[in-house]
């Protein structure tokens, strides 16, 4: 469990901006980005800001123009996995081209071989 910090701002009908500031519980920081997008969604904020309180990660919810609401994670941690993984990705993808590339090149040849 993580003690966490939930930010929240609210604007009136007047045009006054109120901001609100609790303290939760939450399992794992995607509990805390579903819960971030959930107070976003159904109390009508414009922002929501969820914050470990030792600062591991921090869950963001927003309401757009349209209605949609947008959460986003900021956590050292994940971000870590996230890059590795896409180097990983990018690497295997060139490898996959160039075992392609070359299988292409060899069965040309060997059209061209057998049809002479």
């Amino acid at each position: 469990m993580y003690d966490v910090i939930i930010r929240k701002s609210l604007r009136h009908a007047d045009g006054s901006l109120v901001l609100y500031e609790d303290q939760w519980k939450v399992n794992h920081e995607q509990h805390a980005v579903n819960l971030a997008g959930k107070i976003a969604r159904d109390q009508g904020v414009e922002w929501v800001e969820i914050e470990e309180i030792k600062g591991r990660f921090k869950a963001r919810a927003n309401l757009g123009p349209n209605g949609i609401v947008h959460e986003s994670l900021e956590s050292a941690q994940r971000q870590g996995r996230r890059r590795r993984g896409a180097r990983k990705s990018t690497r295997e993808r060139s490898a996959i081209f160039w075992v392609v590339l070359i299988a292409l090149v060899l069965f040309g040849l060997f059209i061209l071989m057998t049809s002479r």
